[in-house]
């Protein structure tokens, strides 16, 4: 399975490693990976890639459940109606979603 990955040279490739849990083998091994693993992310500067991505998902998911639940307590059409009234014709998808994050 690792070899069938879409890596470039420079990505990590992660290491097999032999564990047996219950006979506490491999377990040093494991750990040792992991953290090899954690500085190389630092080194490339990938963690803090990944920690800005991971921030700006959540942001993005805050907002969107924020402007949903606005919506939803707006009182104005709901997403159907405004669904229906795009597919009549009477409102283009950009108005409608106007309406939607605007409220008017």
């Amino acid at each position: 399975m690792i070899a069938l990955a879409d890596c470039g040279p420079e990505d990590w490739k992660p290491p097999i490693v032999s564990t047996v849990a219950y006979q506490h083998r491999g377990i040093d091994d494991l750990l040792a990976a992991v953290d090899r693993f954690r500085a190389s992310q630092i080194a490339t500067g990938r963690a803090e890639e990944r920690r800005v991505a991971r921030a700006r998902q959540e942001v993005e998911s805050i907002a969107l459940a924020k402007l949903r639940a606005a919506f939803r307590l707006n009182g104005e059409a709901s997403l159907d109606d405004l669904a229906e009234a795009v597919s009549r014709g009477e409102l283009d998808p950009y108005a409608a979603a106007d309406l939607v994050v605007v409220g008017r």
